[in-house]
């Protein structure tokens, strides 16, 4: 097997980027999509969510195994705040996206940090009250 076999060498201009899966000259779909997000249109940010969610909850898997779904959502937050005031097309998104994403999970892990779990000894025990329990 050749590396590299099937993949489309094709030529384009310096700075651009082709989408994953298009010919060259294609546009990607994702622009449409982020000009029409950017104008409020529910559509077209439904087309960046449900192309970029899941690499975003991958991404966030391989950080955190255990938080990325609630890292995705805080991400997803930012960008809808935040989404007038970028610029760029959609390669620039998504490397924001994924940034704004680093960010968030590095966040949640500090926050997990400095508030370890205390695990209790018998769970049934303190629900029962045969355990003292400190007052509120």
């Amino acid at each position: 097997m050749r590396i590299g076999a099937g993949l489309d060498v094709g030529t384009r201009e310096p700075g651009s980027s082709p989408a994953h899966g298009s010919s060259p000259g294609a546009t990607d779909p994702l622009e449409d999509a982020l000009v029409r997000a950017r104008g409020g249109d529910e559509s077209g940010f439904l087309v960046l969510w449900r192309t970029l969610q899941p690499p975003l909850l991958r991404y966030l898997w391989v950080r955190s195994p255990d938080g990325g779904e609630d890292v995705a959502a805080e991400t997803w937050l930012q960008v809808v705040r935040d989404l007038e005031r970028f610029t760029g097309g959609a390669a620039d998104f998504r490397a924001w996206l994924f940034t704004v994403a680093r960010n968030r999970s590095i966040d949640a892990a500090r926050s997990r940090a400095s508030r370890p779990a205390t695990p209790v000894a018998d769970v049934a025990r303190v629900t029962t009250g045969t355990v003292p329990v400190a007052p509120s």
